[in-house]
């Protein structure tokens, strides 16, 4: 019986659970004791999340961080970051899930939620906004609807102090109104990619071959190929 945090990652360590039935367990604790959970819409958007963690960390792998929940949250945030930065093209996804312009309670839910979540959830939508825009899809009901929620949580970084650092403007218009140079740097990015003509971090043709990556010379730092 999963009544407490410790009994569900101990459920978890043994093997017996998933990290999405962790997740779920955790959610109906942190309820039980009156902490506001998310909802509709933004459960599915931490949903997503953990299904890739899920699927990108290993039971096998897992295991060494049994007795070590720190060093495992450590894990799964590298893992959530490279996803909300946009290394998934998420196209796919929001074509096939059923947007719709915010509910009522999606709307609390946003002023309600942690500013963390608010800035991760930030981040995400605008890179899947951006690669919307990207496959041409900027006028598609889905991405019109999508763009709502990107304003609500626009809304809430404006008026949040602690999110002050997180860009104020609309990224959604510029991106739209830019189409064509960010097309431009798409395609010099994804042949970089192909060739190795020059890293993707900084810019300099110092590259090499470092087996399924291409490594930077000068900043040290390995992209993907293809």
């Amino acid at each position: 019986m999963m009544d407490s945090v410790e009994n569900a990652w101990q459920l978890f360590n043994e093997g017996k659970i998933t990290y999405t039935e962790l997740q779920e367990a955790l959610k109906k604790i942190l309820e039980s004791e009156g902490i506001v959970q998310l909802r509709g819409f933004w459960q599915d958007l931490q949903d997503l999340l953990s299904k890739f963690i899920n699927e990108k960390i290993s039971y096998r792998s897992r295991m060494q961080y049994e007795g070590k929940e720190d060093k495992y949250f450590k894990r799964c945030d590298e893992v959530e970051a490279k996803i909300v930065s946009g290394s998934e093209n998420l196209v796919g996804f929001w074509l096939a899930y059923p947007l719709k312009n915010p509910t009522s309670e999606e709307i609390e839910n946003a002023r309600k939620m942690n500013s963390s979540d608010v800035a991760k959830f930030f981040v995400l939508l605008g890179n899947s906004l951006k690669q919307l825009i990207l496959a041409d899809l900027e006028t598609d009901p889905k991405t019109l609807a999508l763009y709502e929620y990107y304003l609500l949580l626009l809304n809430e970084i404006r008026t949040r102090l602690d999110l002050a650092e997180l860009p104020q403007q609309d990224g959604f218009l510029d991106l739209v109104s830019n189409k064509s140079t960010y097309k431009a740097i798409q395609q010099q990015v994804e042949q970089a990619r192909e060739t190795g003509s020059l890293c993707v971090h900084c810019g300099s043709q110092n590259v090499r071959s470092h087996g399924d990556k291409w490594l930077c010379l000068d900043c040290k730092r390995k992209f993907r190929k293809h």
